[in-house]
């Protein structure tokens, strides 16, 4: 997975991890990081060549659940 491999190559912490079923039922992964290092990876996924889109979530404080906060679209090549 491109995502895991550009996030660990900046010593970024990661965690590959089930998707939790408040974000969908079908079975997969996540990367799941701290959200301090929302910035950084933001800054090191944006405009990767990824065959698929990459969704970013975070943990609700208020209310159980995770909300979308930020899509990064496939980039053609």
């Amino acid at each position: 997975m491109l995502a895991e491999e550009l996030l660990d190559d900046a010593g970024i912490e990661i965690d590959m991890v089930p998707v939790p079923n408040e974000i969908s039922s079908d079975c997969g992964m996540c990367l799941a990081c701290r959200s301090e290092d929302l910035d950084a990876i933001k800054e090191n996924l944006r405009e990767q060549p990824f065959t698929s889109a990459i969704k970013i979530f975070t943990k609700r404080d208020s209310k159980p659940g995770y909300q979308h906060i930020e899509i990064f679209p496939i980039v053609s090549g």
